[in-house]
């Protein structure tokens, strides 16, 4: 399908500007988008490439709708949307949690909240798996000096270092 190869390309692009982009910043800055925008670089690269080949081929069975998964064509499509605005709503619930709470707070709070309902994980494997989480958040802060977004509760009260 041809939308396929323009939105390869346009990723391509993209990422082709985040790493032109990012040689600017200085080098412990410069880290993080650099890499990142290189590796999606390549990625975009290889999957531009397989879409062309694909269209140019015109191997229709390769498509699986507009995913890469095959679809369960057993579900019915009121199921299939429900689901679909079930993850959609945790997003938005997500930038939601962040906007208000903060990035720490918000994810940790995401991670235990979806494990445990979406995922069906009982409370112990859910507070375990969620505050490992929190643990790498704060390490990955700590190690690279980040500061997470902050959110409205940040604004109206001085919270200690990893939640503020």
């Amino acid at each position: 399908m041809i939308l396929g190869v323009i939105f390869a390309a346009l990723l391509v692009v993209v990422f082709a500007y985040g790493v032109y982009e990012s040689l600017d910043y200085p080098l412990l800055a410069q880290v993080f988008p650099f890499w990142i925008s290189l590796v999606t670089l390549v990625m975009a690269v290889a999957q531009c490439v397989t879409e062309a080949r694909n269209f140019h081929l015109r191997i229709e069975d390769v498509q699986a709708d507009f995913v890469d998964l095959a679809p369960d064509r057993s579900l019915p499509p009121d199921v299939v949307y429900r689901r679909a605005l079930g993850y959609l709503l945790w997003i938005l619930g997500l930038y939601a949690g962040i906007w208000i709470t903060g990035f720490v707070i918000a994810i940790t709070a995401f991670l235990f909240s979806f494990l445990r309902w979406e995922a069906k994980l009982n409370w112990p494997n859910a507070l375990y798996l969620a505050g490992g989480g929190f643990i790498f958040v704060l390490g990955i802060s700590w190690i690279m000096t980040l500061h997470w977004p902050e959110g409205l509760i940040q604004e109206w009260s001085e919270l200690p270092w990893p939640l503020g």
